[in-house]
């Protein structure tokens, strides 16, 4: 139970942030009007193009053990050093080891979910070892100590003026607040931290079985400076990240940003085969990959679940989630955020600790509309909204009284609501629709409280019926 307190909490004081609803809102408006226009301009084939990326996701799934396999023997030919996670303490381990064994003194971090699902930088911090980030966004968030509140924007609900704090109070520079001066804040600070690198972290968009190739996309080149200025460079790779080859990926490569960002093609692509060879100038000495499980295989073994891991971590259906917009990524209290966050979140983790956020769906069903591998999020969500009510297998007292009240409220409106002359007649009279508003408004229906917390209703004119009746041409009796 507290869990779910600690989740309602969350909720409300979310909910309480108008500086925050502000920001998001200009955000993803911001992202559906540039993602039109991409998808209009560059993308003609953009529905032949998901169910391509669809369907070869689906296979490599299938696949999955084998393509593991294969990439494992191909990276290692290459001179990669290939590591395997049962866990995120088993990973976190692994780097921790590298560091200690090598003496290392300077890390930087690109962005990467992977590295906060597995929390390692509380890993690390614990061991003694302090971590630098490279992204401007997670920069942003790890100076206001805070987690990505975005898979791709992690400071999203920042606007240029707390930035602008952050950067004065972090950073012992003058407050500013026009971008430019802004990003040359961040790119001294970044610039400074680079030098003397001896450890660069990143993730992996994707990794191809064939050639044994890690493949990495981002806008900034401050990732690319994680992977080739250091000594080692280290990936770290979910499993199910792997594709048979860059053929693939490189379909996939292209729907990203496309997706996510409304962006025709990332700013930089970096494809990496294996550390630096005798007479290059650049590249780090030693490659690792640490290709992470953490709960996938058992995901990948359910044929009813399995569709979740396509996911590209485009992070579009959170662009178009009504409820994310309201309350951002940090009142899901997991790692990934959105219809994405709890549909994924709960099989990774614990479907009895974190199954109460479920609730935070509508079932617009918007996500699986915008999702450019077709993931069906509203059904997987459902799916697991059964299974967390019937493995609460001992409900409490007042649970189970909060439970049949809602289902016989829901009944009785139920029955108002598919009966047309029952409905216009209760409302067709302003005292009726007000006491409805009233009475729904107020929670005065206990299972109406929670919802009602975080809406408002409107109160409808006596002649709200017969207006829309009569714009419509039907007689009201």
């Amino acid at each position: 139970m507290s869990q779910i307190v600690s989740h309602k909490n969350a909720v409300r004081a979310q909910l309480k942030e108008q500086d925050l609803h502000q920001a998001l809102d200009n955000a993803v408006h911001n992202i559906h009007r540039n993602r039109a226009q991409c998808l209009a301009e560059h993308f003609s084939q953009w529905e032949e193009m998901r169910t391509e990326a669809q369907e070869l996701k689906t296979a490599a799934l299938e696949h999955l053990g084998a393509l593991v396999e294969q990439f494992e023997a191909q990276a290692t030919k290459n001179g990669i050093k290939v590591h395997y996670a049962q866990n995120a303490a088993d990973a976190c381990a692994i780097i921790e080891q590298l560091i200690t064994e090598r003496h290392i003194a300077r890390i930087i971090k690109a962005k990467t979910m992977v590295s906060e699902e597995i929390g390692l930088q509380d890993y690390l911090h614990a061991h003694g070892h302090e971590v630098e980030v490279s992204d401007v966004g997670d920069l942003i968030v790890h100076l206001n100590h805070e987690h990505p509140v975005h898979i791709l924007a992690p400071a999203m609900h920042h606007d240029r003026y707390s930035i602008g704090k952050i950067f004065a109070q972090n950073l012992h520079v003058a407050e500013e607040h026009e971008p430019e001066r802004l990003m040359q804040i961040a790119r001294r600070h970044l610039r400074s931290a680079f030098e003397h690198l001896q450890m660069g972290i990143s993730g992996v968009n994707f990794a191809a079985a064939q050639e044994g190739a890690l493949w990495l996309i981002e806008n900034e080149g401050n990732g690319r400076m994680c992977t080739t200025a250091p000594d080692i460079h280290v990936a770290l790779c979910g499993i199910e990240k792997i594709v048979p080859s860059l053929h693939e990926a490189s379909t996939l490569a292209q729907m990203v940003p496309a997706a996510g960002l409304g962006q025709f093609v990332p700013t930089f692509n970096n494809i990496i085969l294996g550390p630096r060879r005798e007479g290059e100038l650049d590249g780090p000495k030693e490659v690792h990959v640490i290709l992470l499980d953490n709960g996938r295989a058992a995901i990948a073994a359910k044929p009813e679940y399995r569709s979740v891991l396509r996911c590209l971590r485009c992070s579009a259906c959170m662009n178009f989630c009504p409820v994310f917009k309201q309350v951002g990524g940090h009142a899901y209290l997991t790692t990934y955020p959105g219809p994405i966050g709890l549909a994924l979140s709960p099989q990774l983790h614990n479907l009895a600790q974190c199954g109460h956020m479920l609730t935070m769906c509508s079932q617009c069903k918007r996500c699986a509309e915008v999702c450019p591998v077709k993931i069906p999020l509203p059904d997987l969500i459902l799916q697991l909204r059964r299974h967390y009510v019937e493995q609460a297998a001992h409900p409490d007292q007042e649970t189970v009284k909060r439970m049949r009240l809602l289902r016989l409220t829901f009944a009785l409106f139920a029955q108002m609501a598919v009966s047309g002359k029952l409905w216009r007649n209760l409302m067709k009279k302003s005292y009726a629709a007000d006491f409805f508003v009233q009475l729904t408004g107020k929670a005065l229906l206990p299972p109406a409280k929670r919802w009602a917390y975080g809406h408002t209703l409107p109160r409808l004119k006596s002649t709200f019926y017969r207006d829309i009746a009569q714009i419509e041409g039907v007689e009201v009796q």
